[in-house]
């Protein structure tokens, strides 16, 4: 298949190793032609996102990804105009949006920052029905927990919860709490899978592994014994909510709320069957794994 990667970012570093190892040829669609980007099956098209300019770009293509983040009325602007794209194409006809976050089906609002911008993508989505499209839900990228320099996906703009810097982990609500960990090299793997299947249900389900902060601390702790694990309670997360924090501070404070509220932990009934439906070809990697080979 040729398959459309919007924007040049993190994610898109692992589709070009990826996509091609699974039989895909890629599009990259961006503003400026990429000096990083050298492989035979790997080509950049340049656009401004104009009808016209994406309409070119898209001819031969059968599906689009996008990966593009922005914490601006610009992301959405961005995503309405790729979905008319696909609605205008031929054979364009499958759009995956740039959310990758925790289980936004049970949790529609979350990550808080991206709340409002994810819902009116989504209303869009649903408006229409000329193209297939879904939401794909991962939990937390598992890639934080290796130093920087073992990994593509760069630390959060929203602040690090393992911050390697300060030998730190910051834990927010508590240390039992559970969530979802995905690699980001599998959550290619899963999507050059997807990409294939005939049909998509809404909310398409990853996951690594379901474990708990205090898990990820002793993994941690075991090859670093001098990281040290601080919790953020839920009461303190709320007070750096409260208005006359800085921007930052409350940026940081939704991004410790994406946890403590539940929304980064998958169903796991979900998780179970879409991977025997979708990605019976992808072994998806546990926290061990990633920490034995960085």
């Amino acid at each position: 298949m040729i398959i459309a990667i919007a924007g040049f970012g993190d994610l898109t570093r692992y589709v070009v190793e990826e996509f091609p190892i699974a039989g895909h040829q890629v599009v990259i669609l961006t503003r400026s032609l990429k000096s990083l980007l050298h492989h035979p099956a790997v080509r950049q098209r340049v656009t401004d996102y104009s009808d016209e300019s994406l309409d070119e770009a898209l001819a031969d293509c059968e599906a689009l990804i996008s990966t593009i983040v922005d914490l601006s009325q610009s992301y959405v602007d961005v995503h309405l105009k790729l979905l008319s794209a696909c609605q205008r194409s031929k054979q364009c006809k499958k759009f995956i949006p740039s959310e990758f976050a925790g289980n936004a089906r049970d949790f529609p609002d979350q990550p808080a920052y991206f709340r409002h911008f994810n819902a009116t993508v989504r209303e869009a989505l649903r408006g229409q029905n000329e193209v297939q499209w879904t939401i794909v839900c991962v939990g937390f990228f598992a890639d934080y927990i290796v130093p920087a320099q073992n990994r593509y996906i760069r630390d959060m703009r929203e602040g690090s919860l393992i911050n390697y810097n300060v030998k730190e982990i910051l834990v927010p609500n508590s240390l039992t709490d559970t969530i979802d960990m995905t690699s980001a090299r599998d959550v290619i793997r899963g999507l050059a899978a997807l990409v294939r299947a005939p049909e998509w249900d809404q909310f398409t389900f990853m996951s690594g592994e379901k474990t708990s902060w205090e898990n990820i601390a002793k993994l941690i702790h075991r090859r670093h014994p001098d990281f040290v694990a601080r919790v953020k309670t839920l009461n303190q997360i709320i007070d750096l909510l409260a208005p006359g924090n800085s921007d930052d501070d409350i940026l940081f404070a939704q991004l410790l709320l994406y946890s403590a509220s539940g929304a980064a932990t998958c169903p796991e009934q979900a998780v179970s069957q879409q991977r025997k439906k979708l990605f019976g070809t992808v072994t998806f990697r546990s926290l061990e794994d990633l920490l034995s080979k960085a």
